[in-house]
């Protein structure tokens, strides 16, 4: 029995407690900023003007900024436009646009005519470059190339809608 007591003292003799250590703690918050809804809203549909009808199939590119070029031939009296959004949100925000991914057709059309396709989408600004800038609101321009058929039909022709999405990066 006195080993063992010998031996208890001398294992407490070697261990310490430091009770300031026992309860150490740090503290944080959490917070979070709110931001605007992003909103886009049609400020003009998009518009290749007058083309000439050729006996070969031929593109019609429409920039961005309304200009055409291409190998089709086109009316230059007659009014092109790129379609224009604008994209409103929070203050100096970036944001991305999410063009349409494939072709649309023209779904109106004259009688027994063969569909055309838009395609070929480009934006300025560039898809991974948007910012709402210090007015919240950024303007998007948005042209395509319209693909005609050899001997297209004379008439008018309109798309189904095309969709282009923005979301805050």
């Amino acid at each position: 029995m006195k080993k063992l007591i010998v031996f208890a003292i001398a294992i407490l003799g070697f261990t310490t407690v430091s009770l300031g250590q026992l309860n150490n703690t740090a503290t944080a918050t959490a917070s979070g900023t709110i931001v605007s809804p992003l909103t886009i809203e049609n400020k003009g549909d998009m518009a290749f003007g007058k083309v000439y009808a050729n006996t070969s199939a031929v593109d019609l590119i429409l920039s961005t900024s309304g200009s055409r070029s291409g190998t089709a031939g086109y009316d230059a009296a007659s009014t092109a436009a790129q379609a224009k959004f604008d994209v409103i949100g929070t203050v100096s925000t970036a944001y991305t646009i999410t063009l349409p991914i494939g072709a649309v057709s023209t779904t109106t059309m004259p009688g027994g005519a063969t569909a055309m396709t838009v395609d070929t989408w480009t934006s300025n600004p560039a898809v991974a470059a948007g910012n709402t800038g210090a007015t919240s609101t950024q303007r998007i321009n948005i042209g395509a190339t319209l693909h005609l058929n050899a001997n297209q039909t004379p008439g008018a022709y309109v798309t189904a809608p095309f969709i282009v999405t923005v979301n805050y990066n």
